[in-house]
């Protein structure tokens, strides 16, 4: 893998403009903790974009006046269906920091992201990057800033990711970046570890490439999601980045990890690896997609056979993991397996997937 250090602002001249897009359900009061954040950033050329996922703490009346006590002129658009005209013209004004886009239904993360970025797309303010950023974070006055200026001086960027880290212990990293594991499934590169740990293998760079970026804090250029598209919706919520990292990886973008764009991250459920029920299933689901989809065929199969093994295990134990849904995933995973990327889209990718990205 290389590297590169950030150079200075610029690309076509202008500052360019960032869209941030967020998904809120229930979050409120971490939605404001990060909205207070983003205020203190240095570079205040974005606007903000929160899709909410029919909340039903209040949400949308917290954060409405929370943004009128601050100054922030902010709009609600109620998104009934995709493509609405009347919205698009409703939030193509210059002035907004802030959209709000009200959901009827918990879309979960991928869908809710997608609305979000499309609505800002839709805004006419011509966002260069778009940056998924999850409501549990806290971002450093720097962090956007930094992230910007890789991206300017990286043109085959696809990607950047912050440097995140745990919000309740500073010291720790929560992760420097994805990379796929051949047994299946991914890893966030040094979570865990030390913040002292990363600038030790940085060696005083700034920069370094990575396979993809975690979207707990991620800008995309928006080209690149113009060629490969956005979030798989089907996947609902979690390792929709790691797909989305394998499709920009195809079409040859690359990715950063952008060390001085800091952001600290609570976490959440997708976080916790000792889930149970659905959310069990919902994991694992999308890890045996991901190497269905990507994995070489052969390395593939033991993958899947063990993994859906483990699903009728788990269907069988619980109430609410009905053996349907075991057998619509087998057919999935065949489906995926036997169709999709052609071998040797799948060898390149595990191989950039499973190398080191930061030594």
């Amino acid at each position: 893998m290389t590297s590169t250090r950030s150079g200075d602002l610029g690309g076509e001249g202008a500052r360019p403009s960032v869209g941030i897009a967020m998904v809120n359900w229930n979050g409120a009061q971490d939605v404001v903790s990060c909205f207070e954040s983003l205020r203190r950033l240095r570079y205040q050329e974005f606007g903000v974009v929160l899709c909410d996922n029919a909340s039903s703490d209040g949400s949308i009346d917290v954060l409405v006046k929370w943004a009128s006590q601050v100054g922030w002129p902010t709009h609600v658009a109620n998104h009934r269906s995709d493509g609405c005209e009347a919205e698009d013209r409703a939030i193509r004004r210059g002035d907004l920091k802030l959209v709000i886009v009200r959901n009827y239904d918990n879309a979960g993360f991928a869908r809710g992201t997608n609305i979000a970025m499309h609505y800002a797309l839709a805004s006419g303010r011509g966002y260069r990057y778009l940056w998924a950023l999850n409501v549990d974070t806290v971002v450093e006055p720097d962090a956007l800033e930094a992230a910007v200026r890789v991206l300017d001086a990286n043109p085959r960027a696809g990607s950047v990711q912050s440097r995140l880290v745990s919000l309740r212990e500073p010291e720790i990293l929560d992760s420097a970046g994805m990379r796929l594991l051949r047994r299946g499934g991914t890893a966030d590169v040094l979570r865990g570890h030390k913040v002292y740990d990363l600038d030790r293998s940085l060696r005083s760079r700034d920069v370094v490439e990575v396979f993809g970026c975690c979207a707990a804090s991620a800008f995309y250029r928006s080209d690149a999601l113009a060629v490969v598209g956005m979030f798989d919706e089907s996947l609902f919520s979690m390792s929709e980045d790691v797909d989305l990292a394998c499709r920009l990886r195809k079409h040859g973008f690359e990715a950063f990890l952008a060390a001085a764009s800091v952001v600290h991250h609570k976490g959440g459920i997708s976080r916790d690896r000792r889930k149970t029920g659905r959310l069990w299933w919902l994991a694992n689901r999308n890890k045996l997609r991901i190497v269905a989809r990507w994995y070489p065929r052969a390395l593939a199969v033991p993958i899947l056979v063990f993994g859906l093994v483990r699903a009728l295990g788990a269907s069988l134990r619980s109430t609410d993991l009905p053996l349907a849904m075991w057998a619509q995933l087998s057919g999935t995973l065949l489906r995926e397996w036997r169709g999709g990327e052609k071998a040797s889209v799948r060898r390149r990718t595990l191989r950039l997937g499973a190398a080191r990205t930061i030594v």
